[in-house]
């Protein structure tokens, strides 16, 4: 199982210092997850998170593959 969460605490300014109308958001995801070593230097990881008890940003899935060579 894998999951996060995120509560923004200020709200985001522009380049010019001015506010957005987006208020804060805040959620909450959670999911399987699965990762292997295929050899010392190469792992491979796949994750699913369904984000849910969100506020002011899309609910919806997240899925990440990642593969990674270590030199």
């Amino acid at each position: 199982m894998a999951g996060y969460y995120l509560k923004q605490l200020h709200g985001r300014r522009g380049e010019t210092g001015a506010r957005f109308l987006a208020r804060r958001s805040r959620f909450f995801a959670i999911g399987p997850a699965v990762s292997w070593a295929a050899s010392p230097n190469f792992f491979l990881g796949l994750k699913t998170a369904w984000e849910t008890s969100t506020e002011n940003r899309p609910e919806g899935n997240r899925t990440t593959f990642r593969m990674t060579y270590k030199f």
